[in-house]
């Protein structure tokens, strides 16, 4: 879109413009916006592209595409014409009546959102929407005798185009309103469509292992699956042949189910992932997938993706292997029962590999951190009653079954690295000196002072020192973190 409109800065003709912009373009003609000449199309004077920004007072301002323009322009509310935040619009210039140039909007080209949630608040005597996302007041496409009828405080989707009312979510003190709100802004949905729930069904629930020929039968291994307490879906399990020293580490194969274009594709590529919430899950894919035959439920057969990672006695990594099998986990753990059975060691049998699994994963995180750094970090977690009233929270920390569970997935993660010779990295730059000056001047008023070194980690474990001397290390750490650049 950006490179299309900026484009009509200096022509493009019209066997130039893709079919996605031929509408568009149609519009700008019939708004006096661009004007054709000599078969290309023109930006006219007194007009500009940009994206929208909307103050908390109801002011807009717009960042303009044309580089030219080294101030935002200044939009009154009044002539907004309906636009949102974050929507790309065409304006027109007004003229310049103060330092800072103004304009009008005269078509909104995208919407950022097609729909908005508001609150229905009283202004004097008549009754508007309030926006969640920017506390502004919005008139309702609805007669004030049908808006007065609602209780005071319930929440609307609304369509951004003309305000008309979509759906009536609820009353802004429900206990179930927070869920509805969080998806209905995101435009995310709980339901999948007829055709996504076929496809999935389609599959079956259960594995047919004399299909799948050409496939490792790791069926005889006792895998296991450690996860949350509540979760559904088990997407990984785990397997340690002490004689060999081979660490397995299975991850279900949701490929041999998902087609490229297919129903459930499109979704899962508009979802993009899974949502949890205190009380459920909402999956990126159909449950009868995710919570299924995709799941790596114990005795059951099930298909994955199979790395088999050979360590030497020092525990260093000598081969990397990738393969398609087919596993059957002999038991679902959760994280706190692992925890336990770390410290009480009682007789696993077939799982009993799980000890000296845990102690070579100890070993390689700790040869791991010597050049990293280790932050511990703290997520609360909600308990609600059958109402979905909030019934307790609790902060949970990283425990050695967590740590067991990471350093495993990261030995998988690393094999798959290797595989991909062109692809898309996250780059982790160093940390800007000035944000570490301000990082040692915030610790110094919570009673940590400590010297300035060039190397960072050594730095940063000498503040964790004093952060765990005066039992401040998660506090500490968070700071440490806001410290460092973004992974880009």
């Amino acid at each position: 879109m950006k490179e299309f409109l900026n484009s009509l800065s200096y022509g493009i003709s019209s066997h130039e413009v893709s079919n996605e912009f031929k509408q568009i373009l149609r519009e700008l003609l019939a708004n006096h916006i661009i004007k054709e000449h000599k078969n290309k199309y023109y930006l006219n004077n007194g007009f500009a592209f940009g994206v929208l920004d909307i103050s908390s007072k109801g002011t807009g301002f717009l960042q303009c595409f044309d580089e030219s323009f080294k101030k935002d322009l200044l939009i009154e509310n009044k002539n907004l014409k309906g636009a949102n935040y974050k929507d790309i619009v065409a304006v027109k210039l007004l003229p310049l009546k103060k330092k800072r140039p103004s304009a009008k909007v005269i078509l909104v080209l995208k919407r950022a959102n097609e729909t908005s949630l508001v609150i229905t608040k009283r202004y004097g005597e008549a009754v508007l929407g309030m926006n969640i996302k920017t506390g502004l007041s919005t008139a309702l496409k609805a007669s004030q005798k049908s808006l007065k009828a609602l209780p005071l405080g319930t929440v609307l989707k609304i369509e951004n185009e003309n305000n008309n009312i979509i759906e009536v979510l609820g009353h802004i003190d429900d206990e179930s309103i927070d869920e509805k709100i969080s998806l209905a802004l995101f435009n995310k949905n709980n339901e999948f469509s007829d055709a996504c729930i076929k496809e999935a069904l389609a599959n079956g629930d259960s594995v047919d292992a004399s299909m799948y020929e050409n496939r490792m039968d790791l069926r005889a291994l006792p895998f296991c699956t450690i996860d949350p307490i509540h979760a559904k879906d088990f997407d990984d399990a785990i397997y340690f042949d002490t004689q060999k020293r081979e660490i397995y580490v299975a991850i279900a194969d949701v490929s041999e189910y998902v087609y490229a274009y297919s129903a459930i594709d499109k979704e899962a590529r508009n979802r993009g992932f899974s949502i949890y919430f205190p009380h459920i899950a909402i999956p990126m894919l159909p449950r009868p997938l995710s919570e299924n035959i995709c799941s790596l439920k114990p005795h059951l057969d099930r298909l994955a993706y199979c790395f088999k990672i050979t360590l030497d006695h020092e525990n260093k990594v000598i081969k990397e292997e990738l393969f398609e099998g087919i596993i059957n986990s002999k038991r679902r753990f959760n994280y706190d029962e692992v925890d336990e059975i770390l410290i009480q060691k009682p007789d696993l049998k077939e799982l009993s590999w799980l000890y000296e699994l845990f102690e070579i994963t100890k070993n390689l995180r700790k040869m791991r951190l010597k050049n990293a750094f280790e932050f511990h970090t703290e997520e609360l977690r909600m308990n609600l009653d059958e109402n979905l009233s909030l019934k307790s929270t609790v902060f949970e920390k990283d425990t050695p079954s967590h740590n067991l569970i990471e350093d495993c997935m990261l030995l998988a993660n690393k094999a798959a690295a290797k595989l991909i010779d062109i692809g898309i990295f996250r780059n982790h730059l160093s940390a800007d000196a000035r944000k570490i000056d301000k990082l040692l001047n915030e610790l110094r008023e919570l009673g940590i002072d400590v010297n300035f070194k060039p190397n960072l980690p050594e730095l940063i474990r000498d503040i964790q020192a004093l952060a765990d001397e005066l039992n401040l290390r998660a506090e500490v750490d968070k700071l440490i973190i806001k410290a460092q650049k973004k992974a880009e």
